[in-house]
């Protein structure tokens, strides 16, 4: 087994990738370059798909909220959240 990180474009540890093979010489014999281009590919989906996973969940939130209070307070941690930001406001 040969695990690599996952690095996003911020350069963070999104996560892992381990290779398997049934004989252990092979994975000695990959190519790091090609290693390093499955792991790029995989960060390029994992950001994304991330994302897409949280709007989904806002979305939800939003469909389910009862009142314009709720609207907001949702809509502005959403925007924190997927900016990265440290605060954020909603002006009604």
């Amino acid at each position: 087994m040969l695990a690599l990180p996952v690095f996003s474009r911020g350069e963070k540890t999104i996560g892992v990738i381990g290779f398997f093979a049934e004989i252990a010489d092979r994975l000695a014999r990959l190519n790091r370059k090609t290693l390093a281009q499955v792991t790029d590919m995989v960060a390029g989906q994992a950001e994304p798909s991330r994302r897409i996973f949280h709007l989904a969940n806002v979305t939800r939130q939003l469909i389910e909220s009862r009142n314009l209070n709720d609207v907001a307070e949702i809509l502005a941690r959403a925007a924190k959240e997927l900016t990265g930001a440290h605060s954020s406001v909603v002006w009604l």
